[in-house]
């Protein structure tokens, strides 16, 4: 009998990390992710091999792309500053096959 655990799909999930890397690119990941420590919890993108990547969703697919743009943005303040961000990460909008999740919303914290 083999039993695994049961992924959360569709939910959102706070907790607080660096930005330890951001990447962009007009061909992939919807245009901008950020790299971050492994996500905490039962979310689907905690069970991928890509679990430290989040999109930001420059591309506008799922967030408009000024606020995508003010997340890279606040990405970017968090890693020049070396300050740690709170993340919503939303697996509801996830990045197939890699299972990279939506980082929905950033704050940067002191």
């Amino acid at each position: 009998l083999l039993i695994y655990p049961q992924v959360a799909h569709g939910e959102a999930q706070q907790y607080r990390t660096p930005i330890l890397g951001i990447t962009t690119s007009a061909n992939g990941f919807n245009g901008c992710m950020i790299k971050v420590n492994p996500v905490p919890g039962n979310l689907y993108c905690t069970n991928r091999s890509n679990h430290t990547f989040l999109t930001l969703d420059c591309s506008g697919q799922w967030v408009s792309r000024p606020d995508a743009a003010n997340n890279l943005k606040m990405a970017q303040i968090a890693m020049l500053t070396n300050k740690q961000v709170s993340v919503v990460v939303n697996d509801r909008f996830t990045i197939e096959p890699q299972g990279y999740c939506l980082a929905q919303q950033l704050t940067v914290l002191r």
